[in-house]
């Protein structure tokens, strides 16, 4: 069984609560999907619908167009300080 510990925000202190049973308490649980929904208001969601759009090959060949514009980029920024 998973061990999971969370600082649960809204407890004095920050308080460290163990959560390694399914059956956790609603303060608990509230206190997770409050941080899910923190975490979500700075996800943005088109991009991920775009991306699991395209298949796996789709994906490594944008990743690989990526992974050649910042080198390119990198080597532009070096070669402009000689």
């Amino acid at each position: 069984m998973r061990h999971v510990r969370i600082i649960v925000p809204e407890r004095p202190g920050g308080t460290i609560s163990s959560m390694d049973s399914p059956r956790a308490t609603a303060a608990e649980r509230s206190s997770i999907d409050d941080v899910v929904e923190l975490y979500k208001k700075d996800v943005d969601r088109t991009l991920l619908r775009e991306a699991l759009r395209l298949t796996p090959s789709e994906r490594i060949r944008e990743m690989e167009e990526l992974s050649r514009f910042a080198e390119e980029l990198s080597k532009s920024g070096r070669e402009s300080f000689r």
